[in-house]
């Protein structure tokens, strides 16, 4: 043999050796790379068949637990768009020769480390577009790594030790969705084993889109019974006039609002969802310009737990398997969420702000968020707020003020109304007569009576009197009784001079009290002189002082005095006579 035919042989070897092992070799590949068992409920992942680094695109086919598949393959390739727990088996793929099964295992639950976006930021971006986005591990961030796919392939995302915050437990990332339909970012502990096991968090969908339009949904996927929002939105932020949106090319809603909300979403929401917009920017309108579709679809989702506002007690009756619970806290005026030390189902720290619980499975993972309570712990120290006890005081004071106005106001009213009431019967000549007291003997008819002033009203008030002179027949006077120094009371006297000697007595007062005399001469010596005496009350009504002079044969005198209250006196004198005498005369105020 020789040399030349030696190296033919090896040279053919060679190749059948290379044919033969990338044959042996073909294996089921995940995209994004997740570890096989740490599939989660939600996760969006495809399944490749590959023969060494090439992925087969055609001429593949699927095989699950040994069925062999027919839905959902593209390209070669195994999509499976929303994981479920029914997703879980042996997989396989043939091309020229079957692949090894790689075993997927899917756990029914959340996983412990989340990745978030921050400052509600959207998923749907324009190309170019980026969010912030922060890692949270309960155990700390050491040795773990972020990834984010890009085309075909997978990029790693260092975490820089210098960047970590909350104990070595957070993480903010910056992330941009690219140019080419979007990117998946994840985060896995690289250094955890074994391979299929290691510890990851939930995947983060960016979608590029070249349009100015972009719906957005809230959570995809959701959870069934959840409630979902949709936004139409503008690139840029521009103010959306009117909306409309479609499902699988059927309009659902249209209207001045840019959003359209579902609630306790169920199957029957899943499909395809776009919307059209109609904005103004840089001064020109755009009307009806529509987004790309998005897909919702709907799942079960993990169980949830349960948190009771009073007593903080966690729990999840669909939870099995559980070993602890862990409690997140965001508090009062922060964004943040704090992981407590706590583990039991209850907590004895209960600091004020917002408080949500999840049950934890041996490691693996954690329920669903519970719903969220908000406490308010009120210290020793605490109190109401001043300026709201201020005003409230104050308020109530000045109501109480305006009552009291009222009250006076209406009461004053009644009084004046009562006044005019009586003032209108006295002018209609509705007096009341009271009786008159004669002096008791030794008192003669020239004599005039003078009115008692109570010890207490000497000091307040001044009486004069005033005596009448004989004038001739039919000329009649009036004189002024001088004020006295009590302010604001003014008295009033009448002197008419009659047929024979004659005086009227002076008035005598003390603020709120008035007292008429009167006295009449008569012919023959003989006259009788009486007082009208007040009643005790602020209101008392003052009473006619009828006189008759006897044996007088010519006619017949009679005085009146008007009632009077408090600050206002009235009097009146109506005097008729037959022969001629003067009129009636009136009393001055």
């Amino acid at each position: 043999m020789t040399h030349s035919e030696m190296d033919m042989k090896l040279f053919i070897l060679s190749v059948f050796l290379v044919f033969a092992r990338g044959q042996g070799e073909l294996k089921v590949s995940l995209f994004p790379g997740f570890p096989p068992h740490r599939l989660y409920v939600a996760d969006e992942v495809t399944l490749r068949c590959k023969d060494g680094s090439t992925v087969l695109k055609k001429d593949v086919k699927w095989y699950k637990d040994g069925v062999q598949l027919s839905d959902n393959i593209k390209d070669g390739t195994l999509e499976i768009a929303v994981v479920t727990a029914s997703d879980a088996g042996s997989y396989t793929c043939m091309g020229n020769a079957m692949s090894s099964p790689v075993e997927i295992k899917v756990q029914d639950m959340v996983p412990l480390a989340s990745l978030s976006v921050l400052n509600r930021a959207k998923a749907v971006l324009g190309k170019g577009g980026a969010v912030l986005m922060e890692l949270y591990v309960e155990e700390g961030l050491k040795d773990w790594w972020c990834r984010y796919t890009e085309g075909e392939g997978e990029k790693w995302l260092p975490l820089l030790p210098d960047q970590w915050t909350n104990s070595n437990r957070s993480v903010v990332i910056h992330a941009d969705v690219g140019q080419e339909g979007g990117r998946i970012f994840w985060c896995m502990n690289t250094k955890a084993s074994p391979k299929e096991q290691r510890p990851r968090s939930n995947a983060v969908k960016l979608t590029a889109t070249e349009k100015m339009v972009m719906l957005q949904i809230s959570q995809r996927p959701a959870w069934s019974g959840e409630s979902v929002s949709l936004s139409c939105d503008v690139w840029g932020g521009a103010h959306v006039d009117h909306a409309v949106f479609y499902k699988d090319g059927r309009e659902i809603k249209k209207g001045f609002e840019d959003t359209y909300d579902i609630s306790n979403v169920a199957k029957p929401s899943e499909g395809g969802y776009t919307c059209k917009a109609s904005y103004s920017k840089d001064a020109a309108e755009q009307n009806n310009m529509p987004s790309d579709q998005q897909i919702l679809r709907v799942i079960d989702g993990p169980p949830k737990a349960q948190l009771d506002c009073n007593s903080l007690l966690c729990k999840c009756q669909e939870c099995s398997g559980s070993d602890s619970y862990r409690w997140h806290h965001i508090p009062h005026g922060q964004t943040q969420t704090v992981v407590l030390e706590e583990s039991n189902f209850t907590i004895s720290s209960k600091g004020d702000g917002k408080y949500t619980c999840s049950v934890k499975f041996k490691g693996l993972g954690q329920s669903r968020h519970s719903n969220e309570c908000i406490l308010k712990a009120i210290s020793p120290g605490d109190g109401p707020n001043l300026t709201v006890v201020v005003v409230v005081v104050l308020f109530i004071v000045g109501l109480l003020f305006l009552l009291l106005g009222l009250y006076k106001c209406k009461r004053n009213m009644d009084q004046k109304s009562e006044r005019q009431k009586k003032m209108e019967e006295g002018a209609d000549g509705g007096y009341e007569e009271v009786g008159t007291e004669k002096k008791g003997a030794g008192t003669t008819g020239d004599e005039y009576e003078l009115l008692k002033l109570s010890t207490e009203d000497k000091d307040k008030a001044q009486y004069d009197t005033l005596q009448g002179q004989g004038k001739g027949q039919g000329e009649g006077g009036y004189e002024a009784l001088k004020v006295g120094q009590a302010g604001g009371d003014v008295y009033h006297t009448l002197k008419e001079q009659g047929q024979g000697e004659g005086g009227y007595e002076a008035l005598k007062t003390a603020q709120a009290e008035v007292y008429h005399t009167l006295k009449e001469g008569q012919d023959e010596g003989k006259g009788e002189y009486q007082a009208l005496k007040t009643g005790e009350g602020e209101s008392a009504v003052y009473h006619t002082l009828k006189d008759q002079a006897q044996g007088q044969a010519e006619g017949k005198g009679e005085y009146e005095a008007l009632k009077s209250t408090q600050a206002q006196v009235y009097h009146t004198l109506g005097q008729k006579q037959e022969s001629g005498h003067a009129e009636g005369q009136k009393a001055k105020e």
